[in-house]
This record gives C-alpha cells, structure tokens and sequence, in this order.
C-alpha cells in the first residue's frame, strides 16, 4: 500500500462515482455472480483503487475477494479524508465547517458545536474576511 495524498494519485479519489456506487451498487459489480462481473464503469472506478492497496481487480473472483479489497480501499480512503480534512481545517484561523469535521473526527463534539456557533453567526452578520 503506498502511502501518498489524493493529489499524488493518478485518479480521482472523490470522484462522484463513490457516492453512485453507494447507492446503486449493481452498476458497478454483480457479487452474487460466480465468479463476479464488474462493469465496465466498474472496472474503470476500482481498478486504479484496488491498484492502489496491491490488490489486482482480475483477480478478484469472489464476493470475499470483493469485500477484502473495498475494505483495503476504504480504509485508505478514510485515512485520505482525515488528511484532506486536517489540511483544510488548519488552512485558517476563523471558523471553517473542516473545523467541525476535525472537531467531530477528534470526538470534541463541543468544539465542534462552537465552531458551528461561530460560523452562524458570521453568516447572521454577513462578515467577511478581507485579506491585507
């Protein structure tokens, strides 16, 4: 597994695709099948992430196989977001909703209620930040 940023990838990580498949797997790949058949938006969608954790999509057969490479993928995935989320959430000093999503990803829910707090009541009051 390589360890690098989204933007090292030679894909798309958060490529709308993720959230399609999340509601309509069966456009992607038919686990029930024996041996299971991917799509081509499929192939083309997991491919280059299986790739990504050592994993070869055409040797991925069963719907075991299946689940073990998206979980590897997944977890990378996540460690991705957590990152992307850090990065941003750090970019400034006044409130950012990464801010909330860091707060929430370190289970600081009550950092996290301020943060949303603060950017209410920016947004109530219509402030803007000017660069000097």
């Amino acid at each position: 597994m390589n360890n690098s940023t989204p933007g090292d990838l030679p894909f798309d990580v958060w490529h709308e695709d993720g959230l399609v498949f999340d509601e309509k797997p069966e456009l992607f790949v038919d686990p029930t099948a024996s041996p299971i058949i991917f799509s081509v938006r499929g192939i083309s969608y997991f491919s280059p992430r299986f790739k990504h954790v050592g994993i070869d999509i055409s040797g991925v057969h069963t719907r075991e196989q299946f689940d073990c490479a998206l979980s590897r993928w997944l977890d990378v995935e996540f460690v991705l977001l957590q990152t992307k989320i850090a990065v941003r959430a750090s970019a400034s000093k006044s409130p950012n909703e990464h801010q909330v999503l860091q707060a929430v990803l370190d289970g600081d829910i009550d950092l996290a209620e301020k943060t949303v707090a603060r950017l209410e009541h920016r947004k109530r009051t219509e402030m803007r930040l000017i660069k000097t």
